[in-house]
């Protein structure tokens, strides 16, 4: 199970309004490209520099759009409980869900 099937999963389940592939596009690469941890700069620089997000004309390379959705990304998992919040010198967040304890 990918990580953004394990969101929508949570999010029906929780009546959530659902979030659009760019939005899945991000939750995914966020497990698989960070291990212990990581704060909203490390997923937005990765997000400003993925060709997948910033060639799609309603991002247009623009860093403001990529930050909202790397935001509405991150909010998404907190709030079906597949992120912790990490509250200290600057917000990190720590995985509370793993692709491989859902049998991927």
């Amino acid at each position: 199970m990918t990580p953004h099937d394990e969101y929508k999963k949570r999010a029906t389940q929780a009546g959530l309004l659902p979030l659009i592939s760019l939005h899945h596009h991000v939750m995914d690469r966020i497990f698989v490209d960070f291990a212990d941890g990581f704060s909203f700069d490390d997923v937005l620089g990765q997000t400003a520099t993925d060709p997948e997000i910033v060639s799609i004309p309603s991002i247009a390379e623009n860093p403001n759009r990529a930050k909202l959705v790397v935001i509405r990304a991150i909010e998404g998992l907190v709030s079906v409980g597949m992120l912790n919040e990490i509250v200290a010198d600057t917000k990190r967040y720590r995985f509370a869900w793993s692709p491989y304890e859902a049998g991927q």
